[in-house]
């Protein structure tokens, strides 16, 4: 998979980068929220802690997926912003890796 970094920006109320990615997965279905987050924090050398994938749209027939992710600071804003059902979804449950 490939990423390719669409836009960035920095809003300084909440201090965070949002950026805007497209990967390209030929061959493969979606990537996963899980993957999708370990491939981001690999290619922008971030931690995993501090991203959150807020939105992930593949278009029907496409192998190219576009993905609006959110990088803060400090952890403990992110937690004040968002709400707990999205925090949730991004932490892989008790049993579940990266695949499922």
């Amino acid at each position: 998979m490939e990423v390719k970094v669409l836009s960035e920006r920095y809003n300084p109320l909440l201090r965070r980068r949002e950026i805007q990615v497209e990967i390209s997965h030929p061959g493969q279905g979606t990537p996963t929220r899980a993957s999708a987050k370990e491939l981001l924090a690999s290619e922008l050398k971030l931690d995993k802690e501090i991203l959150v994938i807020r939105k992930i749209i593949t278009k029907t027939g496409m192998n190219k997926t576009i993905c609006e992710a959110e990088v803060y600071g400090d952890p403990e804003l992110m937690k004040m912003v968002f709400p707990k059902h999205i925090i949730e979804r991004e932490t892989p449950k008790e049993g579940q890796g990266a695949s499922e």
